[in-house]
């Protein structure tokens, strides 16, 4: 909890315990008071925040706007230090670094918080020790009824009982070597008087009074700016000096109440200054004080019960925070667990989009480095339930938006995928943009995490308007279009870019087909011949090859990608027949053997990749492993007249990039052509007899080897568990 969040809940809770107090003073036990006001003080002290249905915080409805957000908020841990301990940049998520000091920047809230804190706690040590200097020449006092009252209270400590003429009433002070300091012109004669003035300073001696003196003065310098609390000190001390008077009448009988009452009245003639940490026997309201002397009797055992009743009622009401109910927790993943989500909020620290995005990080990797934060952490990234949650879900969005991006070792880019359509629709495809955005994170000690966190919507809502705000006929005009979204996004550029990140964008728009177009591409698309769709021609493959640049393995494996779906997305028909010659392994004699590996290594690879990166954008889901079905071939032994033995296979091969920004096509082509490659030797210098012998089970199993063989740091490999085909015969088959 902030400082001023534990402030609001303590004034409400205050302003509860005034109300019950006016209402119960003389029926309750004084002690009921001071437990209710230690019940405050937790408020105000531990920022900590205890979950239970019963919170009165409960009972509302949870918006966004909490009653704290509406003011800039100050933590604890903030107020009461002047350094914050943050790491080194994360290399390794793993690998932690010892953590450095950096000076704390206070903010303007920070700042006047500490100036009166200063002033207050200043003020009340001065006043301590300015009382103390009254005493240091007090005197001991030769008093036989004092000697035989002080045999008759005995106390753990060293009590010393002085007199001086520096005061006009009674008071104590000290805690480990306690002092009751008499006014010099006390009749001390009048051994009635003194028996309740001696009784009533034991007693604030004996409850360490002081001590409660001690944490409420804490609480008034901390708290400083809250009214509330200045009302708690006032009534505090006077139900301090109301619990001490109701213990001085039992300890005494209440025959002996009038007496008391009467002292009181007499000591309020005589007033000391205020002296903080100083226990006064007139100092509190004296009529509030005679009232509930006159009133005291013994509490019944119901009085008693009702107490704590009361107590424990409004503990648990005013102190605990609503409860996020199971249901609740469930909901967004009903595969995790109530424990595995509370892990998981532990890492969304209290006013956290207020830190940089250097602290946070560091705070987050310090707390993930176990081993069961990996696994859970792992586990999310694949749970695809909670990902499509990421845009209606504060909880979904926090993991997906938040922390995986600020957390992750590539962290200082991170890409975010989005697209829009059009608002519309023809019988055949509406617009469509598809975009990315990446966040490049230039200075992570100045940026804030609040900064960072508005951009995506931001930039989200942007291209919304943008697509939103424009007509048919504008959709349909593609040049139109890239022109408005390059506007758009040099707009972005110009309101975030800065020395503390960097903006980046990548697109592809696809326009609204009018309804006459989509007609006439219908009709054309059944009168054509359907071989011109299954066959490619000389210049499909030259207007393919345009991808193949001098430096195109230079290229990144996410670059690459985005331009070769650029060029589908321009070049649907053309793409469709290289394609589908894929498999038929149908290309046209003029190609070179350079040419051909691009288009069946280096494209088929690419397609497979953005086929599912495709798929992603529009549901939402996490991107999938690419999974490519490759054909083994047959093999057969035959003579002229018998096919003796045959057997055919093929494999699903799965692989996974580790990032796609850093990858090179050149190396992802090599590991691939040769986990393909030895995969193939196998198959190839395995005979029929040794494959039918091991059978399908033993094949996968040795395939899945070389897989694991060929992965490395950058793209690990394995083979679909099941979707090894393997069939074979080993009997003669007579030729036709």
């Amino acid at each position: 909890m902030s400082l001023l969040q534990m402030s609001i809940s303590a004034a409400i809770l205050i302003i509860v315990i005034t109300v019950l107090r006016v209402l119960f003073i003389h029926k309750l036990p004084k002690k009921t008071f001071l437990v209710f006001w230690g019940i405050a003080v937790f408020r105000l002290l531990v920022p900590i925040s205890i979950p239970s249905i019963l919170s009165i915080y409960s009972w509302f409805p949870k918006t966004k706007l909490d009653i704290a957000d509406n003011f800039t908020t100050l933590t604890l841990s903030e107020t009461l230090s002047n350094e914050s301990g943050t790491g080194n940049i994360k290399t390794n998520i793993v690998n932690i670094l010892p953590t450095s000091k950096q000076p704390f920047a206070f903010s303007l809230p920070a700042a006047v918080w500490l100036i009166g804190f200063t002033v207050f706690f200043l003020y009340f040590l001065f006043a301590y020790l300015r009382g103390l200097s009254k005493f240091k020449f007090s005197t001991a006092i030769k008093s036989d009824f004092i000697e035989d009252w002080r045999m008759q209270h005995p106390l753990k400590r060293k009590l010393s009982i002085l007199q001086s003429n520096r005061i006009s009433s009674p008071i104590s002070y000290g805690l480990f070597k306690p002092v009751i300091l008499l006014p010099k012109n006390l009749d001390l004669d009048n051994v009635k008087l003194l028996e309740y003035i001696l009784t009533h300073e034991y007693i604030h001696i004996r409850h360490f009074d002081i001590v409660y003196k001690m944490i409420l003065i804490i609480c008034v310098c901390i708290h400083w700016f809250n009214p509330m609390v200045w009302l708690m000190f006032i009534l505090l001390n006077r139900d301090i000096e109301l619990a001490c008077d109701e213990a001085v009448i039992h300890s005494l009988g209440t025959n002996n109440r009038a007496g008391y009452a009467y002292a009181l009245i007499d000591m309020e003639a005589q007033k000391n200054d205020i002296i903080p940490l100083c226990n006064h026997f007139n100092k509190n309201a004296i009529e509030e004080r005679i009232v509930a002397i006159m009133k005291n009797k013994k509490s019944s055992i119901f009085i008693v019960i009702a107490a704590f009743v009361l107590i424990v009622g409004v503990s648990t009401v005013f102190i605990t925070s609503a409860k996020q109910s199971d249901n609740v927790l469930k909901a967004t993943s009903t595969r995790l667990s109530n424990e595995e989500v509370s892990k998981l909020l532990a890492l969304k620290f209290d006013k956290y989009e207020d830190m940089s995005v250097f602290e946070y990080q560091n705070k987050v990797w310090e707390l993930i480095d176990t081993k069961e934060y990996q696994d859970l952490l792992e586990y999310i990234d694949g749970d695809s339930e909670l990902y499509a949650q990421k845009d209606s879900d504060e909880f979904a969005s926090f993991l997906f938006n938040i922390l995986e991006p600020l957390s992750s070792e590539k962290w200082q880019e991170y890409t975010f995928n989005s697209s829009v359509q059009g608002k519309y629709s023809t019988n055949s495809d509406t617009a469509l943009l598809e975009y990315s955005f990446t966040i490049n994170i230039k200075d992570p000690k100045l940026l804030k995490v609040k900064e960072y966190t508005s951009i995506r919507p931001a930039v989200i809502e942007s291209f919304n308007k943008l697509m939103e705000s424009k007509s048919e006929e504008q959709l349909q005009n593609s040049d139109f279009m890239n022109t408005s979204i390059e506007a758009e996004i040099q707009k972005l550029k110009g309101l975030y870019d800065s020395d503390k990140l960097e903006l980046s964008f990548e697109y592809f728009y696809r326009p609204l087909i009018s309804e006459k177009e989509s007609d006439i591409k219908e009709v054309n698309y059944h009168e054509a011949d359907e071989n011109a769709y299954t066959r490619a021609s000389k210049e499909d493959y030259e207007a393919l090859l345009t991808l193949k640049t001098g430096d195109y393995q230079k290229l990144s494996v996410a670059d690459f990608n985005m331009k070769l779906l650029e060029w589908t997305n321009d070049n649907v028909d053309l793409a469709e027949r290289i394609a589908t010659a894929y498999p038929q392994n149908e290309f046209i004699s003029s190609l070179s053997n350079d040419e051909k590996h691009f288009v069946k290594l280096t494209v088929w690879a690419s397609n497979i990749e953005n086929t599912e990166f495709v798929k992603s954008q529009h549901t939402s889901k996490p991107e999938e492993d690419p999974v490519a079905t490759i054909e083994l071939g047959d093999k057969e032994n035959s003579t002229d007249n018998k096919l003796l033995k045959w057997c055919s296979g093929s494999y699903q091969l799965s692989y996974h990039i580790k990032d796609k920004k850093t990858l090179s096509i050149k190396n992802r082509d090599y590991y691939l052509s040769n986990v393909i490659t030895q995969i193939q030797s196998f198959w190839d210098e395995s005979s029929i007899e040794g494959l039918i012998e091991m059978d399908k089970e033993k094949i996968e199993t040795k395939l899945e080897k070389i897989a694991k063989a060929n992965s490395n740091e950058d793209i690990t490999f394995s083979i679909v568990k099941g979707q090894v085909y393997f069939d074979y015969s080993d009997e003669a088959i007579l030729s036709e």
